[in-house]
């Protein structure tokens, strides 16, 4: 919370931030909420679409919210051009510029990217 009310104070109105989480509910499902410490040692919090919108609302993150889902890519040499891809959709999601990430719409995603305006 702290983090995102940080990011809400220093974006401009219309600024946007786009952060990404492991889906909670798909990557660790033993684990009963934000808090219970993922399996995976790198990452210190994984979150649930209602529970990032919980937080991203109550920072004052309102205005508007759109949430991709990504599934799990091997970064390699081709990461530049599949953040590029991604970055397209994110901007546009008319644009198929990748099977990799899409709007969400009620699917289930390993990693969901949300796309915040102030």
């Amino acid at each position: 919370e702290l983090t995102l009310s940080n990011f809400y104070k220093l974006l401009p109105i219309g600024g946007i931030l786009i952060l990404s989480t492991p889906n909670r509910i798909i990557v660790s499902p033993n684990s009963k909420s934000i808090f219970s410490k993922p399996p995976n040692i790198y990452h210190k919090h994984e979150f649930s679409v209602e529970e990032m919108l919980s937080v991203l609302r109550k920072t004052g993150f309102a205005k508007e919210i759109d949430i991709f889902g990504q599934r799990l890519y091997p970064l390699s040499i081709k990461a530049p051009k599949l953040l590029r891809n991604i970055m397209k959709i994110i901007n546009d999601p008319k644009v198929n510029g990748s099977p990799k990430v899409i709007s969400l719409n009620n699917k289930i995603a390993r990693y969901l990217i949300f796309k915040v305006v102030k």
